[in-house]
């Protein structure tokens, strides 16, 4: 019941700030990479083969730079985050309305007739939360409200210093980008609905502006 609550929750509010619509569309690809087999002989050390083979700087977390620390405009409109543990802050676009009263707390941009930018921010922690990101993952794939069809897996993101999983869809009415930290415990989730019409780029542009912002208690 909890759980048929809290989903209930995103698509009201999803529907209120796409202008009385539900739901969205997705496509999904996953990559990984794997080490390659050594050879047989080892070739003469020189000082292009000398570096240690231990690891590439991917695998060290420490090695992660921030995803979105070159945003030139970063969001400005503040919104409240005490509905949402686990995060300390987070800013929408300059103009956006912002609903702090509800769950999930949002903000939305009006950008013309039918068309919005809308960002939403959710945490839950106990036996709710699925105890990692790939598991919180594998979970909204299968059972999300906002998208229709497949749901394409894009590269982890590093914010605050916490890799986020992304997923991105879409439906017949937004662009679907979904984020999420999960630690044990501790869940926090934020999805971004977008204009059909954006670019690539625009779509990369509005989500770093308000990414670049975010911070984790």
């Amino acid at each position: 019941m909890q759980r048929r609550e809290r989903r209930q929750g995103w698509t009201r509010l999803a529907i209120q700030a796409v202008g009385g619509v539900a739901a969205t569309a997705m496509l999904v690809t996953g990559c990984s990479g794997e080490p390659s087999d050594e050879g047989a002989t080892q070739p003469p050390v020189t000082p292009e083969t000398s570096a240690p083979a231990s690891g590439t700087p991917e695998e060290s977390p420490s090695a992660i730079e921030e995803t979105f620390a070159d945003v030139e405009d970063p969001a400005t409109v503040r919104i409240p985050t005490g509905k949402v543990p686990g995060l300390d802050a987070v800013k929408a676009w300059e103009g956006a309305r912002v609903d702090a009263t509800t769950t999930p707390i949002g903000a939305e941009l009006f950008l013309g007739p039918g068309r919005s930018a809308v960002v939403l921010l959710k945490s839950y922690d106990g036996l709710s939360a699925r105890g990692s990101g790939e598991a919180e993952l594998r979970y909204w794939r299968k059972r999300n409200l906002f998208t229709e069809g497949p749901v394409e897996v894009m590269d982890p993101v590093v914010v605050d210093g916490q890799q986020l999983q992304h997923a991105r869809g879409s439906s017949s009415l937004s662009l679907v980008d979904w984020f999420v930290h999960a630690v044990e415990g501790l869940t926090v989730e934020v999805l971004f609905l977008l204009p059909l019409d954006f670019s690539e780029t625009e779509r990369e542009e509005y989500i770093a502006q308000v990414m670049a912002t975010l911070e984790f208690e």
